[in-house]
């Protein structure tokens, strides 16, 4: 209808049993996390629990067992994925009775707490590994645009799957319990990562899924799957114009998709304050911010508070205090309790246009809190400008490492 953004938007909930975004990239889904930076061996380590997943899995009669490692979009590199988990199963099949081995075997199975079936004896396990390393049964197979992979080929047993974009998009793994992630980008894309996201499904066992990817992925994921939950949250809570925000090492698209004449970014860390401010009303004002004294070096008050404050302050076109309030609707739609910093300073004698508003101490105030909304507000004497009015002037600034997108309406 508008020919920019969609007429509706309508959330689905996922089924019973399904693991998303919140399992894995939540405060609940660390279990399943492994941080390789952290691992002396992260891909032996993997190789382990897949083994262990499958002997599980296939003996208490699941059809297929699946390992994704998704390392990069290079060819060169995936052969050498290849050749890597090869040589770590050779060594492990042809010294099956080493102590290290029976360890690190011992270890996997120790970190299985399957929620779907019964827990099989170690002993179990350990034969049906073996098993399934004598008879080669464990597939390595290369997902890219050299090889062709056909979906019935990972479609039973134990496979181990290496590839790039062609893991990406269009194609869904069954029994996916080992992920081994560590493909980046120096601008990663919100949308491109979570196509990725392979590890999330139906048949899952929440009890034995391994996510294998460095630090910075990992936060990565879950500042994406905390604006995902923001986003959602407004759509529940009816709010037709939903927002975004994002890290600012992570933008939410190509930007040769984005068009500039209807989508800006408000950065976070940064002071904004209007060069064109008017008061609805002061009086009004006057009221709102009067429990709030300049002695005060700051307050800590509900995102309410600040809304309130805001909606009773009008800026020239170029300054988007329309959007500002969007973002606090986000933070509240999300989190009703959400709090902010208010600094409240009366009596100011700043000249309208100067380059800076903000006291060196305000300043330094405001840039100290990193992780939550600053505001502050200045009532100018009006002796410097301002038409000779009294007059509340805002200064705002998101949290830091943020950056906040809001798209126009098309005829804007």
């Amino acid at each position: 209808m508008s020919g920019f953004r969609p007429y509706f938007t309508y959330y689905f909930k996922p089924g019973k049993g399904y693991l998303g975004g919140d399992f894995f990239f939540s405060e609940t889904g660390k279990d399943c996390i492994r941080v390789i930076d952290r691992l002396k061996e992260p891909l032996r380590q993997a190789v382990f629990h897949h083994l262990v997943v499958s002997a599980q899995l296939l003996k208490s009669g699941e059809a297929v067992s699946n390992f994704m490692i998704h390392p990069s979009v290079r060819m060169n590199v995936h052969n050498k994925y290849k050749k890597e988990v090869e040589n770590i199963l050779h060594e492990i099949c042809t010294d099956f009775e080493n102590e290290e081995v029976q360890l690190s075997l011992k270890e996997a199975y120790n970190r299985l707490h399957p929620k779907k079936h019964e827990l099989l004896p170690f002993e179990d396990i350990r034969e049906e590994v073996q098993e399934l390393l004598d008879n080669h049964a464990i597939k390595v197979l290369i997902m890219n645009g050299k090889h062709e992979v056909d979906a019935e080929e990972y479609a039973a047993g134990s496979n181990i799957l290496i590839g790039g974009n062609t893991l990406g998009r269009g194609v869904t793994f069954g029994g996916l319990h080992t992920i081994f992630y560590t493909r980046t980008a120096k601008k990663p894309q919100a949308d491109t990562m979570w196509q990725h996201s392979r590890m999330f499904g139906y048949d899952r066992d929440p009890g034995m899924i391994e996510l294998y990817l460095d630090n910075r992925l990992y936060k990565l994921f879950c500042d994406i799957n905390a604006t995902n939950d923001a986003i959602i949250a407004q759509i529940e809570r009816g709010i037709e114009n939903v927002k975004m925000y994002y890290p600012e090492e992570l933008s939410p698209t190509r930007k040769n998709v984005l068009d500039k004449r209807h989508v800006f970014a408000v950065s976070g860390g940064t002071n904004y304050f209007p060069l064109e401010p008017s008061n609805h009303t002061i009086e009004d004002l006057d009221k709102l911010l009067q429990p709030f004294n300049d002695h005060e070096e700051k307050y800590q008050v509900s995102m309410q508070i600040i809304k309130k404050i805001l909606e009773h302050i009008q800026t020239e076109p170029e300054f988007p205090i329309g959007a500002f309030l969007s973002f606090i609707n986000i933070y509240i739609a999300r989190n009703p309790g959400a709090q902010a910093i208010l600094i409240v300073r009366r009596e100011r004698d700043i000249k309208k246009g100067s380059g800076a508003l903000l006291s060196p101490n305000d300043w330094k105030l405001g840039n100290n809190i990193t992780d939550k909304m600053v505001l502050t507000v200045y009532k100018m004497t009006g002796n410097k400008g301002w038409d000779g009015q009294k007059i509340w002037v805002p200064n705002i600034k998101l949290p830091d490492n943020a950056i906040y997108y809001d798209v126009a309406e098309a005829d804007e």
